[in-house]
């Protein structure tokens, strides 16, 4: 209502004036997008930003210098104030709750991403021209990666993790869907061609492993018609997006699923990841073979395929990375064409690879290196690539604190969703670079934040009693995997 007379007197004030009377209603209209977005909360706010990047529908809405701003960065700008209001909420009251510690350190991430920064004054001392969209990619990395803590600090129910996972697996089956429209209608064979619809054919590919894994896990419900449905889709998607890295990413994961369900010793559980990689080895490799043969070097047509394109356009990121091996040539800058398509390099390409397409080679047609760990070698030398490898170590090391704590607990399908999600893109991260506001990177901050935010809820449910002259038969019970409480 405050909103509303405040436009009318506006109105008024402005007397026809209508060059000033579109800013007035863009403004009104942001104002009531804000309060209807504090409203709904954080949470919902996340599970919207993760449908839209799963659904691959992040129209751009603005331009904001050389950013585009998005639909899902509105979203981000209701959490950030939801999760703020709610802060200052529980510091007014009188009795704030405890909250648990994170089980996945951020220190690690955080480093990172700091010395990532710190390269864009090597971009500024030997490539000024290049300085904006480096500042640029950097400033959306780290607003994506901000939604993994944003995720741990706002999610804090079953319901919750419920609502964030089933909203990604939403929008990964409306982009199958709409993908399947696509081969329909075009007219192709869908064995043959390759289809992405809203996402590109390798987003689509890693959206779909994701509903596979979330099948597998019963998330979000763990009825089997749902289940069914949405391991169905998955596999729908992968065979429309024929998406290499999609296959590999997919299958070792559920390898790894497979080798660590249920109870053994470390002696049968080698056993059985040999046996599950073995059968996914199996598996890949025919789906491959089946779907897209030019991709294996024994076809004849490799040299042709879009993989054979790849493995050149990593070499040349190694070569990058062989001309600057501390620091690298600078965030993002693997990408420019007077650095990848550098005269020296393709020199060195084209002697050894002398029979591919001249399209190929990054200095005839410019392309990323397509490859996450290249690139950060790329970009950021040893220095960046070594804290990259303990930001990843470290979210390893908290998923498995996370699955021990949470093993028998309702929320252990939940946290294994979100582990194993982690695999998958962390694995398909091979084949494709790395940029924030993508539908991986957004993916991989938000699992990362569930993951964290249910090992959160077990350790803040489960409170362990202090011993005390008072009552000398307490005998708490330990948390699975809490280091440093004995039961007697």
């Amino acid at each position: 209502m405050l909103l509303s007379a405040a436009l009318g007197r506006d109105v008024a004030a402005l007397d026809g004036d209508g060059h000033r009377l579109g800013t007035v209603l863009l403004a009104v209209a942001a104002a009531s997008a804000c309060a209807v977005l504090v409203a709904i909360g954080p949470v919902l706010c996340l599970a919207a930003i993760g449908g839209l990047a799963a659904a691959g529908w992040l129209p751009v809405i603005a331009k904001f210098g050389g950013v585009d701003l998005t639909l899902a960065d509105v979203f981000y700008i209701g959490a950030v104030v939801g999760w703020a209001s709610g802060l200052l909420k529980e510091s007014a009251s009188a009795a704030s709750p405890a909250r648990a510690r994170s089980p996945i350190p951020q220190l690690p991430a955080i480093l990172f991403l700091a010395f990532a920064g710190l390269t864009l004054w090597h971009v500024q001392a030997v490539a000024p021209g290049e300085l904006e969209d480096s500042l640029v990619s950097w400033l959306r990395v780290v607003q994506t990666a901000s939604l993994a803590w944003l995720a741990a600090a706002v999610i804090e129910t079953k319901r919750d993790l419920t609502v964030v996972l089933g909203s990604i697996a939403a929008g990964g089956s409306v982009a199958v869907l709409l993908s399947l429209e696509q081969a329909i209608t075009g007219g192709g064979n869908p064995l043959v061609e390759r289809y992405g619809a809203t996402l590109s054919v390798n987003p689509l590919g890693l959206v779909s492993g994701l509903l596979l894994v979330f099948a597998i896990c019963g998330t979000p419900s763990s009825r089997s018609s749902i289940r069914v449905t949405l391991g169905l889709t998955g596999l729908l998607g992968l065979v429309l997006a024929k998406s290499v890295g999609a296959f590999i990413a997919t299958g070792l994961a559920l390898a790894v699923a497979a080798s660590f369900a249920g109870r053994s010793t470390p002696l049968d559980r080698a056993a059985r990841v040999v046996v599950a990689l073995a059968i996914a080895g199996v598996l890949v490799f025919g789906l491959v073979q089946f779907l897209r043969p030019t991709s294996t070097p024994t076809d004849a047509g490799f040299r042709e395929s879009s993989t054979s394109q790849r493995i050149i356009l990593g070499a040349a990121g190694l070569e990058v990375f062989e001309r600057n091996p501390v620091i690298g040539a600078g965030w993002q800058r693997s990408n420019s064409p007077t650095v990848i398509g550098d005269p020296e390099i393709a020199s060195e390409l084209r002697s050894r690879f002398p029979g591919a397409k001249q399209d190929f080679f990054p200095d005839v047609r410019p392309a990323s290196v397509h490859n996450t760990y290249v690139g950060v070698l790329a970009d950021l030398g040893l220095i960046g690539f070594a804290l990259f490898a303990a930001a990843i170590v470290s979210i390893g090391l908290g998923a498995q604190r996370v699955l021990e704590r949470v093993r028998g607990s309702e929320l252990e399908p939940l946290a294994r969703t979100s582990a194993l999600g982690l695999v998958v893109i962390l694995l398909w991260l091979n084949d494709n670079p790395i940029h924030g506001g993508q539908v991986d990177t957004i993916g991989l901050a938000i699992l990362a934040g569930a993951l964290a935010a249910a090992g959160k809820q077990v350790g803040s449910a489960s409170p362990v009693p202090r011993r005390g002259r008072s009552d000398p038969t307490v005998n708490p019970r330990p948390l699975p995997g809490e280091p440093g409480v004995s039961s007697r």
